[in-house]
């Protein structure tokens, strides 16, 4: 489970001590080949539902989002306020953690190879992943919602990072008609799908206008990776963020939503069952 981040004096020594302790002291590495599930695809599109689908024991590796505006809302639980950067910087440095820059064109990368903490900028705004208990643990499946242009750099640039992951299956997620292989720039069909998806989400005009223009960055990576052997595209993703009822009155109808959306990703990809809960599991949840 993931909890919004407190900024007290406190909670930075309390989580300096527990990184001293949970990674810097750990002796023994598990040696558990592990699976991890990438979800992609455009603001809006539907990736964080899609949580709900995931069997518990599955990892999820999701970062903060250190959001200058502060969070999304109340249930809001991967927020965690701007000054979390510097002052967790500061704490490594005292751990004696180097830092590992990772060059990159548009976006910052800052990854901390003994801790296995990972900072890095979305559209300018700094996002934090804590992967330092992830080694230690025996479970073999992990879920993993990272922004894509970052993910395939990291992947690139930092082998114990991809060691981490271990085998990496991916989804992306279009709500557009047309496959990304047959898109070219300007991407007109993708950034009109996310613009109508962020609108009906109630996004805010200039959020809406940021993850349009995002998609200028983030296609030609999506469509990179299409087509290789372990990336499945869903085309015309039907079920974007704004679909699913939020009212606890209505939670059949969100399960019935999510057990729809199982079905779609299992018809394009049969192996993504082991990551998933039953129909029946996802029925008794509610």
């Amino acid at each position: 489970m993931c909890y919004p981040l407190q900024t007290t004096r406190n909670h930075f020594c309390d989580l300096r001590d527990r990184l001293c302790w949970a990674n810097f002291g750990a002796k023994e590495v598990s040696q558990v080949m592990r699976k991890t599930l990438v979800i992609t695809g455009p603001g809006g599109v539907g990736k964080s539902p899609l949580d709900a689908l995931f069997r518990d024991e599955v990892i999820r590796l999701d970062p903060y989002r250190l959001r200058p505006g502060g969070p999304r809302g109340s249930g809001d639980k991967l927020y965690a306020p701007p000054g979390l950067h510097a002052a967790l910087k500061g704490v490594l440095a005292e751990l004696d953690d180097p830092l590992l820059s990772i060059p990159d064109k548009r976006e910052s990368i800052e990854w901390f190879p003994k801790s296995k903490v990972l900072f890095f900028t979305v559209r300018g705004v700094w996002q934090c992943l804590f992967l330092g208990n992830v080694e230690s643990t025996n479970t073999e499946l992990a879920k993993a919602e990272i922004y894509t242009p970052v993910l395939v750099r990291l992947l690139d640039c930092c082998g114990n990072f991809a060691e981490i992951l271990g085998v990496i299956k991916i989804i992306v997620l279009n709500p557009a008609k047309t496959s990304l292989t047959k898109m070219a720039e300007p991407w007109k069909e993708i950034k009109e799908a996310t613009r109508q998806n962020c609108e009906r989400r109630g996004d805010k005009s200039d959020s809406i206008e940021n993850r349009v223009k995002s998609i200028d960055v983030e296609a030609p990576v999506w469509q990179s990776l299409v087509g290789k052997p372990q990336v499945t595209e869903y085309v015309g993703w039907p079920f974007a963020e704004y679909c699913y009822p939020m009212e606890e009155r209505h939670k059949a109808a969100k399960a019935s939503l999510l057990i729809q959306a199982r079905k779609h990703l299992l018809d394009g990809a049969p192996t993504l069952d082991e990551f998933f809960k039953s129909e029946k599991e996802i029925l008794n949840g509610i």
